[in-house]
């Protein structure tokens, strides 16, 4: 494990909170883990209307894993991101997702507000 203390391989969790899919994804969203993450997105919209993807422990993002996020939506899933760690809200922001998917704190996860 890092000296920072975060584990940084890859793991995507689902759990039901509130009659929505709440995926925790923790460690780093890349080309690699693409699929598995994709087909995490896929199975929560066969269930329910509404996921929120955890991303306060993954430790990094490219520009895979906003392409997986977008294209949920794309696909007509009704998606936010919940306590992105500001460097990874910062690369959500730059590349404009923010726009079209909501980046909320804490447990305003049914706040549609950035």
């Amino acid at each position: 494990m890092p000296a920072s203390g975060r584990e940084y391989t890859f793991s995507v969790d689902t759990v039901s909170v509130d009659g929505e899919a709440r995926l925790i994804v923790r460690g780093e969203v890349d080309l690699a883990v693409r699929d598995a993450l994709t087909r995490a997105l896929e199975e929560a919209a066969a269930s329910t209307d509404r996921i929120v993807v955890d991303l306060s422990e993954v430790s990094f993002l490219d520009l895979t894993g906003i392409a997986v996020f977008a294209a949920a939506v794309v696909d007509g899933s009704n998606v936010s991101l919940l306590d992105p760690p500001p460097l990874i809200r910062r690369t959500l922001e730059l590349s404009g997702l923010g726009e079209f998917i909501p980046i909320v704190s804490g447990d305003n996860s049914h706040d549609s507000t950035q």
